[in-house]
């Protein structure tokens, strides 16, 4: 199998996954277990699983790769994350010792998607192994390293990673998505925003998330820089504005806007017209109401929560407290966000002390495990600053700048010091406000 096979191009292409069908009377099980994988990733396991059973029923799973593909498919269907990400790490590993370098990339980019939503950095680090050697020889496979590399916070090194790959001719939109994270991480914001805008071309035929992902990077970059005009016209092009309403109805489109929005406001940059603001996000929840799933994204859930009103809030609570029964560090921060946005939309935070008081011990034992909801640090830097902003509204509030308690129930508990060691990259002004407070 070629990476130019039209499915495995339009998975590690970051296209549209439309429905693959082999060609007829086609014997190959990898075409048969790709048709499932399309099924999949469309959303419809009962067809799923019928091309699963008609691998299976034909005894046409010959190859020890095709059965650990059929049974990490089988899994995903079933919701078997775990176990997901076992069946395909050995379905990459025996894709090598094959020497199939096609199915060894795509199922170990599928391998750390999985470990990715599990929010286990050390699976994904485990993944790649197969992939190491060949960054800078097999197609796509330099982003997905570089990508893992800087989600184990080694931005320096993956950069140089996605870099050598780039130059190799493998200039494909996740490495070039993967240097973006890098640079953002380093503190080059200037440099980063402008790699974006040179590399917005490779995003052209790729699906809606992916497109507007690299914008959703361009945005974190114009927050950094202050830069509030900008932020505006990316809001109402390229981001949302310009999207087709069908594009609109994209998960990770529609709450990539909540996040950045809600970022900053965070960092108290104001629209000029706020009406344009409050109306891309009426526009968003939208979209989002009838679609959205508190199973998705902890991360994104969240970000909806900040901005829901009416009975969809309440309705929306209710699943993300449902959601949360084995999750303590996401019932706190459901609990904290309700708590400082009581109306959600732009009624923005409560005034009342007593209750940024409550939320700061209640959200202190868990401050420094934000990583366990999973989403890359780029993207759930917008809870970290909802930390921050926690922390010195309640420094300010503190009387006679009595410290921070040291411990809560003989655990260590946030203070400025641990955030900001937790996250400031250099270069950003946003940070100073931090410094010197204890």
């Amino acid at each position: 199998m070629e990476f130019t096979h039209p499915y495995i191009e339009s998975v590690l292409g970051q296209q549209d996954v439309s429905e693959y069908s082999p060609v007829a009377n086609d014997n190959n099980a990898t075409e048969l277990l790709l048709q499932a994988d399309s099924h999949w990733q469309r959303g419809n396991i009962a067809s799923c699983f019928q091309c699963l059973d008609a691998a299976r029923a034909s005894d046409k799973l010959s190859n020890n790769t095709d059965q650990h593909l059929a049974l990490g498919l089988e899994c995903l269907a079933n919701g078997q994350l775990d176990k997901a990400y076992a069946a395909f790490v050995q379905t990459a590993l025996s894709a090598a010792e094959n020497d199939d370098n096609t199915l060894k990339v795509f199922a170990t980019e599928r391998a750390v998607n999985i470990a990715f939503w599990m929010g286990c950095v050390d699976k994904m680090e485990s993944a790649i192994q197969p992939l190491c050697r060949s960054a800078e020889t097999l197609p796509y496979a330099g982003g997905i390293v570089a990508f893992v590399q800087h989600m184990a916070g080694q931005s320096a090194h993956a950069e140089e990673t996605a870099r050598r790959a780039i130059a190799a001719g493998f200039d494909d939109p996740w490495t070039l998505h993967a240097v973006a994270h890098c640079l953002y991480s380093l503190g080059r914001i200037s440099e980063c925003a402008e790699w974006i805008r040179e590399n917005r071309r490779a995003a052209v035929k790729c699906s809606t998330f992916m497109r507007t992902h690299f914008e959703f990077h361009l945005a974190l970059c114009l927050i950094d820089m202050k830069d509030i005009e900008g932020l505006g016209e990316l809001v109402s092009g390229p981001l949302w504005g310009d999207l087709l309403d069908d594009e609109k109805d994209d998960y990770w489109a529609a709450t990539g806007v909540l996040n950045v929005l809600w970022k900053a406001e965070l960092r108290g940059l104001l629209f000029d017209c706020q009406r344009d603001r409050d109306y891309h996000i009426e526009n968003v929840m939208r979209h989002l109401e009838q679609s959205a799933s508190a199973s998705r994204s902890k991360v994104f859930s969240l970000c909806i929560l900040r901005w829901a009103t009416g009975e969809f809030r309440e309705m929306w609570l209710q699943k993300l407290y449902a959601a949360s029964v084995d999750n303590e560090v996401f019932k706190i921060m459901v609990d904290a966000i309700s708590i400082i946005y009581p109306m959600g939309g732009e009624d923005g935070m409560t005034n009342n002390t007593e209750k940024w008081r409550h939320v700061n011990s209640l959200i202190f034992p868990v401050a420094d495990h934000l990583s366990e909801l999973g989403a890359s640090p780029e993207q759930r830097e917008v809870l970290e600053e909802f930390v921050g902003t926690i922390l010195l509204k309640n420094k300010e509030l503190a009387p006679g700048g009595d410290e921070y308690p040291k411990e809560v129930d003989d655990k260590p508990v946030e203070s400025i010091d641990r955030w900001l060691e937790r996250n400031r990259r250099p270069g950003v002004s946003y940070y100073d406000q931090f410094c010197g407070l204890k």
